[in-house]
Order: C-alpha cells, then structure tokens, then sequence
C-alpha cells in the first residue's frame, strides 16, 4: 500500500508555516512531495495543512488506497476521532481532512516518531523557507530529489544518489549545465509553485 508521511513546521509559534509531505509507492520508493509555504499559523494549523495537501497529492496520482504517517499526536488522535477538536480554524481543518479521507477506498492514520518522521520534516522546514508571495492550495509536485539548503550561499541536490551543488551567487551548479540546468530549474520551480 502507498504510504505518505506529513510534517508542519511554524517558527515562531504561531508565524509563517512550512507543509511537508513524502508519498512513497508500493515498493517503498519515493513517488512525490509536497514542500511549500502556508500561511501565517500554529504547528497545529501546519500540520492539517500537511495532510490535508499530502492526501490531495497522493488523490491526484490516482491512489486510492493509503497509509497516512505523522509525529503529531493532535493531528492522528482527532482525524481517528479519539480526541475531542475545540478550536474553531482545526475543526474546519479537521473536517476538510476527513472529507478527502472519505475519497480514498482504505485509508488509515498512524502515529510515528520524529525520527522516522525526518524526510516530511526535512521538506517542512524547506517549504517554511519559502517566500510567500500567495497562498496556494495545490500542492508543489517534485521530482525525486532531495534537497538540503545551505541558507547564505546555496543548495545541495540529490538527485539519483549524485550529489550536485547549486549555488545562489553568483548562481551555478557542478552539474555544468549552465544557469538553466534541471537542478536550477527544479529550485526556481520551488519558488513559483508558492505564487
């Protein structure tokens, strides 16, 4: 079964959000992401908006049946029902989640530690680093890279287990593809799936 694990970021508590979210298909390989900007939040509000956009991403590649991993214990217990929602924005976040819950054919909600919850994490914080030019609610499909930011001078990109380094100024990446190579593309794209 496919498998996606989510994560929200907030710092500071409430202030700008990061939604990150890893799909992993059936041989346990990752299949897409979702890295972006929210809104101004809490870590609650960032993580429903992690789920909520990972199961709209995992609807829009035709999955119907997932397992839904997450390290926030609010999140799982009130989306299972086994703690009670009291604050008016998560309960409209709670039911918007149960709702696209209700699309998929078998769905289930799980727990995990931060430890094993470190790739949704990673895509969090990324996300939160965005600049918000406006809140978009679909969320940002990628290829399958890893990225890890270097704040101040660049970007590491992973992609197929080579490394390559894309540095912001003045602006290269070892792969020597110019200023318009995949791996500067993919990052510009980043950018502009929060517009």
């Amino acid at each position: 079964m496919h498998q996606l694990f989510f994560d929200g970021s907030c710092n500071p508590n409430p202030g700008p959000t990061g939604l990150g979210a890893v799909l992993y298909g059936l041989n346990g390989e990752e299949v897409a992401v979702v890295c972006e900007r929210g809104e101004n939040g809490t870590n609650n509000t960032a993580e429903y908006d992690s789920v909520i956009e990972g199961m709209k991403l995992a609807l829009s590649k035709g999955i119907d049946e997932l397992e839904v991993y997450g390290d926030s214990k609010l999140v799982i217990n009130q989306i299972l029902g086994k703690w009670e929602c009291r604050q008016e924005l998560l309960i409209q976040k709670l039911k918007l989640a149960r709702g696209i819950a209700s699309k998929f054919k078998s769905v289930s909600f799980g727990w995990v530690c931060r430890e094993d919850n470190a790739r949704a994490d990673e895509l969090s914080k990324l996300g939160a680093e965005k600049e918000l030019v406006q809140h978009n609610s679909s969320p940002a499909v990628l290829p399958n890279y890893q990225i890890h930011p270097f704040p101040g001078v660049g970007f590491a990109v992973i992609e197929d287990g080579q490394l390559y380094a894309v540095n912001m100024k003045p602006l290269s990446c070892s792969c020597a593809g110019g200023t318009s190579c995949r791996h500067i593309n993919y990052l510009k794209s980043l950018a502009d799936n929060v517009a």
